[in-house]
Parts: structure tokens; sequence; C-alpha cells
């Protein structure tokens, strides 16, 4: 490799993204659950050792794509000890990388943001669904959730709540110079459910959905007459519009 190609080269990875802003939605690692968890379906969850490696390497491989030096770090996680544990060891890499997370008023780096959270199911809808279904899939095809599990609908308005969020706040907080916001959310595979399914047609489907660790990219852009996503998902992209007044998305 010539030294001119070598300079223009390095020149382009210390330039940050693009996009007025940057989100990655990360799923938390592999869990453990206790058997009261199972019988009460209220799942908070531990991450194991294979959880931990999980999400070690999922932060290692995100700390890569980071500029240290020009991009402002929020975390933001769900509620769930799972997530939250998750959120702690991805803060932890990005220390040791000497990227930095921004922190509120002297609080925690990591900030719990309760639309994250999973979806509240219920023993009577464990029940109905029985060992052999998948749980995603039964929930949202079935004609009547129990009253105590929450409804398909209901984690569709938390999605779009969490993106109107997120674009108003690309749009209102101005960061330094030369800076760029990068949020990082933990959450479930349930988070990314709405985006796959109007970026791809998919996210219910179990082998679409995220392995744990696994990271969605969405980057906000503000050149047009309404704000576009640009999402990024294994190896496919889309390009998709967002109605922040109206909370939809569409192509």
């Amino acid at each position: 490799m010539s030294e001119k190609f070598k300079e223009i080269i390095e020149k382009k990875e210390s330039v940050p993204f693009e996009a007025d802003m940057r989100v990655d939605f990360f799923r938390h690692g592999k869990v453990n659950y206790t058997a009261e968890e199972l019988a009460s379906a209220k799942y908070e969850g531990q991450l194991g050792d294979v959880g931990r490696k999980q999400v070690e390497a999922g932060a290692q491989k995100l700390a890569q794509s980071i500029d240290r030096e020009r991009e402002l770090v929020v975390l933001w996680a769900s509620p769930r000890q799972r997530a939250q544990e998750s959120a702690e060891i991805i803060a932890e890499i990005l220390k040791a990388e000497n990227i930095g997370v921004i922190q509120k008023l002297g609080k925690k780096d990591i900030r719990k943001i309760g639309a994250l959270r999973d979806v509240g199911l219920s023993p009577e809808f464990m029940k109905a669904k029985g060992p052999d279904r998948d749980w995603m899939e039964f929930w949202d095809k079935a004609d009547n959730l129990p009253e105590s599990t929450e409804a398909p609908e209901s984690l569709k308005e938390r999605s779009l709540r969490i993106l109107a969020y997120l674009e108003k706040i690309s749009r209102l907080i101005s960061p330094p110079a030369d800076k760029k916001l990068h949020f990082i959310c933990v959450g479930h595979e349930e988070s990314f459910k709405e985006l796959l399914s109007e970026g791809f047609g998919q996210g219910v489907e179990k082998e679409s959905r995220p392995a744990n660790a696994e990271t969605m990219r969405l980057d906000i852009f503000h050149s047009g007459a309404k704000p576009e996503f640009r999402l990024k998902y294994r190896d496919e992209e889309a390009d998709l519009k967002f109605d922040s007044a109206e909370r939809k998305i569409y192509k």
C-alpha cells in the first residue's frame, strides 16, 4: 500500500459518521433465569459466563466502530437486570478503550429507560403458548391474549416513543464543534421488532430476531422534509422516513 493511499484511508477512518446522530440497539447477553422467574413470567435474569463473554465480544466490536475523539456516547438500557448487567459490561469495555460515556448531573453512566423494557408476559400466556411454540411468533399472532399480558400494540407504541425521543434529541441537542452523539440502547430482542418489520418485513420470525449481544445500527439524518432513518442489520440496509409528529415509520 502506497503512503498516499494509506493516508487517504486513515483520513477517511478518522471522520465520524455522516448522520446527524447514530443509535446502536444492542441485545443483552445469554441469561440464566430462576425457577421463580420462570413460574411467574417476571423475567429479570442474570448473565452467566457465556452471556458475559458474548457481551464483552459485542462491546469490543462496537468500540472499534466508535471515534473516541469525535463521538460522544450516551448509554441507555432497559431496567431489567439482564440489560443493566450487559450495559455495565459495555461501559467498562468503552472506558478501557478510552471512550467516554456521558454522565448526567453526576449520576451513573447508564440511564434506565422504561420504554426499552421487555414485553410484559404472564403465567397464563406461557400456559397457553405451551412448551413447543416460539413465544414471540405466538404472541404476535394470538387472537385473545390474557389481560395480564402486554399486547403488540403496546410494544409498538413504546418503540415509536423511543424513536421519537431519539429523533427529537438529534434535532435539538447541538454537541460541541466536530462532535457527534452516539447512543447505545441496550434492550431485548423485541426492542428490534418495529424497525425490522418496517425496514425488512421481518422481526417476528425467530431466525430474523437478533442473537444475544447482536447489534442493529440506526443513523438519523435531517436533510429532507422528513427525518430519514438508515437502518443496518447484519448484511442488509434500508432507508426509511420517520414522521415524528405522527410517530410513523414508512419507506
